[in-house]
């Protein structure tokens, strides 16, 4: 069993060293996206000030503490991006039946997919997200105390795994129906409308929605509401606002996630030339 996982490590490190290369002989496109990306997250971090500064609250939640969830939610998503990015493009690969390279392996199809592709790219989403986490922990006085931050970093692996099954489920569906990419800019909306502000601005339904059936509220809301000991009610009929709720939301989430993608690649992909 040890000599397989570490064979599985192996062929992880790999492939993460061979794209990190690939990655790099692109170096103008890598700097490029990150000035766009940082002129994209920090413009949307200033829009969010101002508008706080005329509202002072969300909720019950203030500037320091949105902007807690908003570090924390690009970090997850710089992460999401690095590592399970080929998610999004599920469907290109059952068209193209490339996903038969997988299958001709002697390896898990699963892991094989999710570990043949590293973006650089989301490295520059993190970067942000870690200098607005910084100021929030200033503003808030946020104790750098071991548990507080192995809180913060417990939160930010399972917030990256739930975006993760996320995009995987719905990349999935194209095993069905042959699409599914028309998903992901609605994907990417939710998981950062859910994350970067508090749920309780929404409506009941859609608190209940992204709690129980699409938990997208664990990849910030609630660990975050919990950390930081905020009061503001739910109006739900549970407080999963523990810390350890996220890790175990996460790996419920991304089992569940991997149980449909490898039903679709079992029993619906048609491979090449069908």
């Amino acid at each position: 069993m040890m000599k397989k996982i570490k064979h599985y490590i192996a062929v992880g490190y790999w492939q993460l060293k061979l794209n990190t290369l690939c990655n790099l002989q692109y170096f103008s496109y890598t700097i490029v996206w990150f000035f766009m990306i940082g002129i994209a997250m920090f413009s949307t971090f200033f829009v969010l000030k101002a508008i706080l500064d005329r509202v002072g609250q969300i909720n019950g939640w203030n500037f320091a503490q949105i902007s807690f969830l908003v570090g924390l939610s690009f970090i997850s998503h710089g992460f999401e991006d690095m590592f399970f990015l080929q998610n999004r493009f599920i469907e290109h690969n059952v068209l193209e039946g490339t996903l038969d390279q997988y299958l001709i392996r002697p390896l898990n199809v699963f892991f094989l997919f999710n570990t043949a592709h590293f973006n650089l790219v989301g490295f520059y989403d993190i970067l942000p997200g870690v200098i607005i986490l910084v100021y929030a922990c200033n503003q808030l006085h946020f104790p750098a105390t071991p548990y507080h931050i192995i809180a913060i970093v417990v939160i930010t692996v399972a917030g990256t795994f739930i975006r993760a099954a996320q995009l995987i489920i719905t990349g999935s569906l194209a095993f069905w129906t042959k699409k599914s990419r028309i998903l992901e800019d609605t994907n990417l909306t939710l998981m950062d409308r859910t994350s970067s502000y508090p749920l309780t601005m929404y409506p009941k339904w859609f608190q209940l929605l992204f709690t129980f059936l699409l938990p997208l509220g664990f990849i910030t809301f609630y660990p975050v509401r919990g950390l930081l000991n905020i009061t503001a009610d739910s109006s739900l009929p549970v407080a999963p606002d523990l810390l350890i709720w996220a890790p175990l939301v996460a790996l419920a989430f991304f089992l569940i996630a991997r149980a449909v993608f490898n039903y679709g690649l079992s029993h619906k992909y048609e491979s090449a030339g069908s």
